[in-house]
């Protein structure tokens, strides 16, 4: 997935379970290794007004309703890999 500069809210395609892995891609030559992303509740995501404009390589993710979001918001275009589970069912 193709992160944009400010833009932190995704909608992932198929509905999701559980994420197993996400990290952020180091093959450009600003970023020479890649980023493991921590999950975090939508409690924990920061919220405050002077938070707001900070931006930078996303290192924290949360996950909810089938969206994805980052922070802090990307100052740069990123690419973000995901790995995930789809829901299980009961039999």
């Amino acid at each position: 997935m193709k992160l944009r500069t400010g833009k932190t809210k995704y909608k992932l395609p198929t509905p999701v379970g559980r994420i197993d892995h996400a990290f952020v891609e180091g093959n450009t030559r600003h970023m020479l290794f890649d980023v493991v992303l921590r999950q975090i509740s939508a409690d924990e995501l920061p919220r405050k007004k002077d938070t707001a404009q900070l931006r930078g390589i996303p290192s924290y993710f949360c996950l909810f309703n089938n969206e994805v979001e980052f922070w802090p918001a990307p100052d740069k275009p990123y690419t973000v890999r995901i790995r995930y589970q789809p829901p299980m069912q009961e039999l």
